[in-house]
């Protein structure tokens, strides 16, 4: 029987996904919103702290510039860079949330520099803009949800000769224990689904400087790096898996009136295995160049 509801949860994910009913990242960030900060930028702040020290901090200082951060989030990257922000430089932040760029909001838009918001698709922002238009993109934690070619062609067209261009995303392998014991209870259970599934991690720096970032342009960094712990209670996880933003695209694509189930499954696994058995580990890269 397992074996068969497997095999049906996968005919199930591959329908909709010729179908292209695929589930909705903005919903599953509007509800953790409020929590994100809390449960995920804290426990990835290491992370946020080391993409923040390999920016160019003079260089993204300079007058006159169009810094354009994707995927901005709460605002981990937006603050430090709008505090920094040169005279006469725009910075627009871009995110598919509202409500996530509105925690954003809150902690830039009383600075000395202002911040353009925009409340939309990465992609979608990039397309409308002029060829050689933007002096300087950063993007944290929000490639995954774009489709690579699309994204490198649309670097390629935007950026500035020269234009810097950082990324910090997760990478395949990442919160493998975590999603591991996620994907059992969704294919153990073929009513759960009722969207398809769609991520896109890359497998490491090396894939990001080579699929993401503009032929012509010149790799500064390329790193790959963790950072992990553990809870001693299976409440605790739970409630990282569901407030943080890390099953965005899992969670939406979860019939809602089966949302206790999948809860119920994932605190059976979790504590059949032991709560300290099932790590939080991020495994992330970090890319910096020049277009």
């Amino acid at each position: 029987m397992i074996v068969l509801n497997k095999v049906r949860t996968a005919v199930k994910h591959l329908t909709y996904s010729a179908r292209g009913q695929y589930s909705d990242v903005r919903g599953d960030y509007q509800k953790v919103a409020d929590t994100y900060d809390e449960y995920y930028s804290h426990n990835l702040e290491a992370a946020a702290r080391q993409f923040r020290g390999l920016l160019p901090w003079p260089e993204l200082a300079r007058p006159g510039l169009h810094l354009v951060e994707l995927a901005a989030g709460t605002g981990a990257i937006t603050v430090p860079l709008a505090e920094n922000l040169g005279a006469d430089s725009v910075l627009t932040a871009v995110d598919i949330s509202e409500a996530m760029l509105a925690e954003n909001r809150r902690k830039t838009e009383s600075g000395e520099h202002g911040v353009d918001y925009v409340v939309g698709d990465a992609l979608e922002y990039l397309a409308a803009q002029p060829p050689n238009s933007v002096g300087a993109l950063v993007c944290a934690w929000g490639v995954c949800y774009m489709n690579h070619p699309k994204l490198k062609r649309e670097l390629t067209r935007v950026l500035q000769p020269g234009a810097f261009l950082g990324i910090m995303e997760n990478r395949k392998g990442t919160l493998a224990e975590l999603e591991a014991i996620l994907l059992d209870v969704i294919t153990d259970d073929p009513r759960l689904l009722r969207r398809a599934i769609r991520l896109e991690l890359p497998k490491d720096g090396a894939y990001i400087a080579r699929r993401i970032v503009p032929d012509n342009g010149r790799v500064i960094e390329s790193l790959d790096a963790e950072s992990g712990r553990t809870d001693s209670d299976t409440d605790d996880i739970l409630a990282y898996l569901t407030k943080s933003g890390v099953a965005s695209g899992y969670l939406d694509a979860i019939a809602p009136e089966l949302y206790d189930d999948l809860l119920d499954g994932l605190r059976k696994r979790i504590e059949a295995l032991g709560p300290r058995n099932v790590p939080i580990v991020h495994r992330y890269s970090i890319v910096t160049a020049h277009a």
